[in-house]
């Protein structure tokens, strides 16, 4: 927010300034964020420093969530489905030689919704 009083010559006085000139400021930062993303170019040093400290904030949010697994990569959906499969093979094993109905059936079930997950 004090890039962008910074960028109109007349700064951020006080909180206020966001709320009475909140859709000057949106519009600004959608702008900026947009550019960012598309990979065009800062038109003033302004756009530049908050570029960066979106592309900054991005960075370290795509990390964390990655880390987290709240953000899928090819390694992470990989591993998943390997121990998925581990997971069916298992319970497939414990049907084989399941001799109880009752037991069988339930083993079915669970196979089943590995499966769907």
């Amino acid at each position: 927010m004090l890039i962008w009083g910074e960028s109109t010559g007349k700064g951020v006085v006080n909180p206020l300034d966001y709320t009475f000139k909140r859709k000057d400021f949106e519009t600004w930062l959608e702008g900026i964020d947009s550019k960012a993303m598309r990979g065009v170019e800062a038109a003033d040093d302004f756009e530049a420093q908050a570029m960066n400290k979106l592309n900054n904030f991005y960075k370290t949010w795509e990390t964390r969530l990655s880390e987290q697994g709240l953000i899928g990569s090819k390694a992470h959906y990989e591993k998943f489905i390997t121990g998925r499969e581990r997971r069916i093979e298992s319970a497939q094993k414990r049907l084989e030689t399941a001799r109880n109905i009752d037991y069988r059936m339930k083993l079915e079930v669970r196979c089943s919704a590995i499966a769907m997950r």
